[in-house]
C-alpha cells in the first residue's frame, strides 16, 4: 500500500464515560489540553502521543512549561508507519485545545471536549488509540482501516 490509498473506516468508541467524551479533573470540564508527540524517554506507557495542559496559558503547548495531565496508548498493525494522534489545528494555525470546539450545531464550545486528529497509518487492520488521564479515566478509539 502507498501513503496515497484511500481507506474506508470504522470507528467504535469502547466506554462508559459521558456521550460527549470530555475530559473532566476534580468533577470539573478540563479545558486547554491538547496532544503533543510521544516522549518514550519520559513516558514509555504513551506510545502515541501526551495529553498537555496548556498551563501558562499562550496557546502554545511545550515542554518544560506546560503539564503532562495523560498521554496515549497506541496500537498499530505489524508494520504500520505513519499512524498519528494529533491536535488539529484552527483557522489561524494555532492548535485546537478541548474547551475550543464547538458543541453538535452550535456556535458555544463544550467545555472538556478533546479536539483529535486520528491520521492511520500505511497498513489495513486495527489501530487503536487509548485516552489516559493521569489517576483518571480512559476512553478507546479503534479505527479499523480497510481496502476500499
Amino acid at each position: 500500500m502507498t501513503e496515497s490509498s484511500v481507506y474506508a473506516v470504522m470507528v467504535w468508541l469502547r466506554s462508559t464515560a459521558p456521550p460527549l467524551r470530555c475530559l473532566w479533573r476534580g468533577g470539573q470540564p478540563l479545558n486547554g489540553v491538547g496532544i503533543l508527540p510521544t516522549n518514550l524517554a519520559q513516558y514509555p506507557n504513551f506510545t502515541g502521543g501526551l495529553l498537555v495542559r496548556d498551563a501558562n496559558g499562550n496557546q502554545i503547548l511545550e515542554l518544560p512549561g506546560d503539564e503532562v495531565v495523560g498521554g496515549i496508548i497506541g496500537k498499530a498493525p505489524e508494520g504500520a508507519k505513519g499512524q498519528s494522534a494529533l491536535s488539529p489545528l484552527g483557522v489561524d494555525g494555532e492548535p485546537l485545545l478541548s474547551g475550543q470546539l464547538n458543541g453538535y450545531g452550535t456556535t458555544v464550545p463544550v467545555a472538556g471536549l478533546l479536539p483529535v486528529r486520528l491520521t492511520i497509518g500505511n497498513q489495513v487492520g486495527a489501530y487503536q488509540h487509548t485516552f489516559e488521564l493521569e489517576g483518571g479515566n480512559s476512553v478507546q478509539v479503534t479505527v479499523n482501516a480497510v481496502r476500499p
